[in-house]
């Protein structure tokens, strides 16, 4: 892969340019879908950048044929032929339902910057890295490996607002038939962990961060439900504000003795607030509490 640090996917690449409302539609909208790309970082570039030109055009159909030169043309046929044939045709099937989430929630992505006045994408090339513990212990590593070392190539995303990163994201490439091609979300192709137990894609796109918990208070229980030797799951419906604070709780389910008890708790509890392009938005969340009494 080439040296390029740094590259900022827009009209002009040598300018720190963003991705925009375009006010004149380029031709390269209208590229062919079987392009060929040279491997390094300019023709990762120019890949990525066929489908954003296509949306600043204001052409959805192409750019949705563009993003199928990230997937591999043949997904059977290349499992089958670098891993073992008891993993391949398993890997296969799994890779067409990662790719199908991946190419929605890249898509999602660009829509969101090319509509919004003052952002941009930023695509920085990565080394390999090292695999620290703390990813070990996050995620579920498998013991699948290919039969023989695949050189890959690893992204780094960042979605700029007003020339600051508001969103950070990595992915993994292998460059196959003329164009990259996508096999993992963030630093390791997919098949190193265990399906389910790995990194996940941001089905709605990376323009909006979504809620995280970071005080949570727990329900006191009921003392009726407590002589009643009531237990049970309650499962709330909160809206989240721009401060994190929660505005509003509903009850999807529960039994009326526990419900008031977590409405109070989770109204209690504090977020940090969801984003839209780096700005804080209200956003809805389901919260479910368990009420169980100690067992003697």
């Amino acid at each position: 892969m080439g040296n390029l640090r740094a590259i900022l996917i827009g009209v002009l690449i040598a300018a720190p340019v963003s991705i925009g409302r375009a006010e004149n539609p380029t031709p390269q909208a209208n590229a062919q879908t079987a392009s060929t790309f040279s491997e390094s970082d300019d023709g990762f570039r120019a890949q990525l950048n066929a489908v954003v030109q296509a949306h600043r055009s204001g052409d959805a159909a192409a750019g949705e044929r563009l993003l199928q030169q990230f997937r591999l043309p043949d997904s059977e046929a290349w499992f089958a032929q670098n891993f073992d044939a008891g993993e391949a045709a398993k890997l296969a099937e799994r890779y067409d339902r990662l790719f199908s989430k991946y190419a929605g929630s890249l898509e999602k992505t660009i829509q969101d910057v090319c509509k919004t006045e003052g952002s941009g994408l930023v695509v920085r090339h990565k080394d390999e890295p090292r695999e620290p513990t703390r990813i070990r212990q996050v995620y579920k590593l498998s013991a699948v490996r290919p039969l023989r070392e695949l050189s890959l190539a690893r992204f780094g995303f960042a979605i700029q607002l007003k020339g600051k990163d508001v969103g950070s994201w990595e992915e993994t490439f292998v460059y196959e038939k003329g164009a990259f091609r996508f096999i993992g979300v963030g630093a390791w192709p997919f098949w190193n962990w265990e399906e389910g137990a790995g990194p996940g894609v941001f089905e709605k796109g990376h323009f909006i961060q979504p809620l995280a918990l970071i005080h949570q208070v727990s329900p006191e229980y009921p003392i009726a439900a407590k002589v009643q030797h009531i237990e049970g799951v309650v499962v709330l419906r909160a809206i989240v504000d721009r401060e994190g604070k929660v505005k509003k709780v509903d009850v999807v389910q529960g039994h009326p003795l526990l419900v008031d008890a977590a409405m109070e708790a989770v109204l209690q509890s504090r977020y940090k607030p969801a984003t839209l392009g780096g700005n804080p938005i209200e956003a809805e969340t389901t919260i479910s509490l368990v009420f169980q009494l100690p067992r003697r």
